[in-house]
């Protein structure tokens, strides 16, 4: 018998949440982009996004999402359960921010760690 996969078939909900969260990351482009080149050609709607709208749909697709893999049985209601999601949420998301930041800090300037070692402490805890 053949196994049925959903590879390759896209989650409608999760195009609404790339576009909320591409509605945030377009209003903040306005802060480091010269908003009169895109004035010239009539273009600056792109930047007028509604963030707040697209930060409240993210994060209740983000809710939905979560509770769906407990609903579903991805995940068990007990302790082992809440700590394997956790332990993905990590592996997937806070561990790659890290990295990413300490890569930022460091590239961009490299004296910065040394010079306050209080840092690294404060974003491991994410408090930073």
């Amino acid at each position: 018998m053949e196994e049925k996969t959903n590879y390759g078939i896209v989650d409608p909900l999760n195009v609404l949440r790339v576009v909320a969260a591409l509605c945030v990351f377009f209003l903040h482009t306005t802060i480091f982009t010269d908003v009169s080149f895109f004035a010239e050609r009539d273009a600056t709607f792109i930047f007028r996004t509604p963030a707040w709208a697209g930060v409240w749909i993210f994060m209740f697709l983000s809710g939905y999402f979560a509770g769906k893999g407990f609903i579903s049985g991805k995940y068990s209601l007990s302790v082992r359960g809440f700590l394997q999601y956790y332990k993905r949420r990590f592996v997937k998301i806070i561990f790659p921010t890290l990295c990413f930041i300490f890569f930022c800090v460091t590239v961009i300037q490299p004296d910065f760690v040394p010079n306050n070692p209080d840092f690294l402490p404060k974003v491991l805890i994410c408090i930073g």
